[in-house]
């Protein structure tokens, strides 16, 4: 298993809220479970520029990564609670086209378990599921 990832296309800040990001710096990559890391730089380089937090360029999205416990972001039992999620957004394809290309190219992206559907926003997380494809949910 891979212990630790160093993303290729993101910086520690756009993946964790601000308050962690003072507390750990670089080292807050250390949370996640570095599956999602790489799946985050293989959604980039097959889709093209995309986000994730934003409130380092003074953005309102601080929580689109890495979640605390006690966040009221979601629910309850958040992947993103477990550095297990990520919401990103894309600049050039909705996040409808997106999911679309990831449930037909399956192959590609061997970690996502889930992807939530409805959302501007594409949502992707490693929940263990007991299935070999992708479920697709509405929280």
């Amino acid at each position: 298993m891979i212990l630790r990832y160093i993303p290729v296309y993101f910086r520690p800040e756009e993946l964790v809220p601000k308050v962690v990001f003072e507390l750990l710096g670089a080292e807050s990559l250390n949370l996640f479970d570095p599956r999602i890391l790489i799946t985050a730089d293989q959604l980039r380089s097959h889709f093209g520029r995309c986000n994730c937090n934003t409130w380092l360029w003074g953005g309102r999205f601080h929580e689109r990564g890495f979640r605390l416990r006690h966040s009221q972001t979601g629910a309850p039992e958040s992947m993103h609670k477990d550095a297990r999620g990520l919401d990103l957004v894309f600049m050039e394809l909705t996040a409808a086209a997106v999911r679309q290309e990831i449930m037909r190219k399956r192959h590609l992206f061997p970690f996502i378990t889930r992807m939530e559907k409805g959302r501007s926003w594409l949502h992707y997380d490693n929940k263990e599921t007991g299935s070999s494809k992708i479920i697709l949910f509405k929280p």
